[in-house]
């Protein structure tokens, strides 16, 4: 489990914001500091998603890798975070854009949008956890002529599956699948086009998929539904529309967790029948969107409520797999 957060240098006239970053191995009793990318939140992203991931077995080597993006920026790390380097997955294509990250057993991704024009395009690459070699995966890529400032996808791993949903504006949106990240197969699309689609893999053949839609004032219609063995999705509940949807995370015991903002409260909707009922067991007053909310297993998860940009960012945990959540500050 690895924390992400902002602090304040010290010293007269030094102001600004000091990414730290934070390494836990026995979940969260002890951390210890290792060096952060220089990176920072900007004016158009305001979050900074981190994803540490070690390969799945390998015992020999132990490799592993890290990423850090503000949604303009790509560093990474090969040897648990004692340097980085900024990476340029698009070459030359400019501007980019990077959006979802997710690592399977032995594979990391990340979607990037670049390009401009008719020749802008939206793709995944990939690349060996612990090695620098990124490519593009063939086939899994749309055209994208809307222009907007950010990479619009959602990943999806479990185990060694992997789930690509990529939709960006003005263009359908498409949906693959791959068992173990080589062979990959264009299914039919979770949601209806105009909804904003999350993806949370319960098992290496099931995928949770988290539809939101009819955004208004501090709500959203928010439709779950599930693909088995086959591939077509099925509507199973609906999440309570309480908050603009900003997050979805499932467990790997199949317990789903929708984070949600709506007049600056931060919300987490929570399901432990599958998406059939809904309790909500997190409510915080002047807090704002809860982002990068995930589970390390089916009793500890974590999120990030807040501004960074407004250093009102907060970390919380939950240690009893949802019904409860509590802020969290390394020792």
């Amino acid at each position: 489990m690895l924390g992400y957060s902002l602090c304040w240098p010290p010293g007269p006239g030094e102001g600004g914001q000091c990414p730290v970053l934070l390494h836990t191995t026995d979940g969260g009793a002890h951390w210890t500091r290792v060096p952060a990318p220089p990176i920072r939140s900007s004016p158009s992203h305001a979050q900074v998603r981190i994803l540490f991931a070690a390969r799945f077995g390998d015992f020999l080597h132990h490799r592993s890798i890290g990423l850090a993006t503000n949604g303009l920026e790509l560093y990474a790390t090969y040897d648990g975070g004692r340097t980085w380097r900024a990476e340029q997955l698009a070459g030359d294509r400019q501007p980019a854009f990077v959006g979802d990250l997710a690592a399977a057993h032995q594979t990391a991704y990340a979607v990037v949008a670049s390009g401009s024009g008719q020749d802008r395009r939206t793709e995944v690459y990939r690349t060996p956890s612990g090695e620098r070699a990124w490519s593009a995966v063939r086939g899994v890529s749309v055209a994208d002529s809307g222009g907007a400032a950010y990479a619009s996808g959602a990943l999806g791993v479990r185990r060694s599956s992997v789930a690509v949903s990529l939709g960006p504006v003005f263009s359908p949106t498409r949906y693959w699948t791959s068992p173990e990240g080589a062979d990959w197969t264009a299914r039919s699309t979770p949601c209806r086009q105009e909804a904003a689609t999350e993806l949370g893999p319960a098992a290496p053949s099931e995928v949770y998929a988290l539809c939101s839609s009819n955004p208004g004032r501090g709500r959203m219609d928010k439709v779950v539904r599930l693909a088995g063995e086959g591939g077509t999705f099925t509507t199973v509940g609906t999440a309570p529309a309480t908050g603009i949807t900003t997050g979805f995370a499932v467990s790997p015991g199949g317990t789903l967790a929708v984070g949600a903002t709506g007049g600056d409260e931060s919300f987490v909707h929570m399901s432990f029948d599958g998406g059939r009922t809904w309790q909500t067991t997190m409510a915080v007053p002047e807090r704002g969107p809860v982002y990068d909310l995930a589970f390390t297993d089916d009793l500890h998860g974590t999120l990030v409520a807040g501004y960074a940009d407004l250093h009102t960012s907060q970390l919380f945990r939950t240690d009893d797999g949802g019904h409860t959540w509590k802020p969290f500050t390394a020792g």
